[in-house]
């Protein structure tokens, strides 16, 4: 058995968590564009946000003493942004429900 975060869980099922783990990192870095020594991602969020967005990028900087370009360009497309909504105390129960399972899909 392995200790992880103060758990003790198999050898197998730590290497099947860091596994799915380094899966999910390439899968993410995939959708990223590369040019020369630059890896450039596209995000949506909301207007409001976009400081705190600022923000947490200079922090990752900061933090892991890499270089972080940061370049926030709000530019006009075709798309529709994705729906959002606040979550507030009305909202909050039924996101809670979301959050824990998921969307549903219905293939008719």
């Amino acid at each position: 058995t392995n200790c992880v975060e103060g758990y003790e869980v198999s050898y197998i099922q730590f290497y099947m968590w860091y596994l799915e783990k380094e899966k999910l990192l390439y899968q993410k870095m995939n959708m990223l564009k590369g040019e020369n020594l630059l890896l450039r991602g596209y995000c949506w969020c909301p207007i409001d946000d976009a400081d705190s967005v600022a923000e947490l990028l200079s922090g990752f900087q900061k933090k892991r003493g890499g270089t972080v370009a940061k370049f926030m360009k709000i530019q006009e497309h075709p798309l529709n942004p994705p729906t959002y909504l606040k979550v507030n105390d009305f909202i909050s129960p039924f996101q809670d429900i979301v959050s824990t399972y998921g969307l549903s899909l219905i293939h008719i």
